[in-house]
């Protein structure tokens, strides 16, 4: 189970996101991430040599992936809040911004 929720706060006037998952949506979240680290024209260069420092430090070239909710499609978030008072983020992009 993998969930992102929305907590507006109307006395501060701000918002708040949580992701609350369980072992099995930790590691869906974990290969994701670690495809676009290794996937990334950074970490190959950075693989072979050609950059110094971290692989996942130079910008401007996305690389992402999308998780939806099963009322938006492919299913990999959950639509049930677990947080009380909390609302559904039916899609998530996560963007690794890499040179160009």
């Amino acid at each position: 189970m993998l969930t992102v929720e929305l907590n507006r706060s109307e006395a501060h006037g701000d918002s708040q996101v949580e992701i609350v998952y369980d072992e099995e949506g930790l590691d869906l979240l974990i290969s994701h991430l670690e495809g676009l680290r290794d996937s990334s024209p950074a970490a190959r260069r950075y693989e072979a040599g050609e950059v110094v420092g971290s692989p996942n430090v130079d910008r401007f070239a996305p690389e992402h992936f999308h998780f939806l909710s099963t009322e938006w499609g492919s299913g990999e978030l959950s639509a049930e809040p677990v947080v009380v008072g909390s609302e559904i983020v039916h899609h998530l992009r996560v963007t690794l911004l890499t040179e160009a």
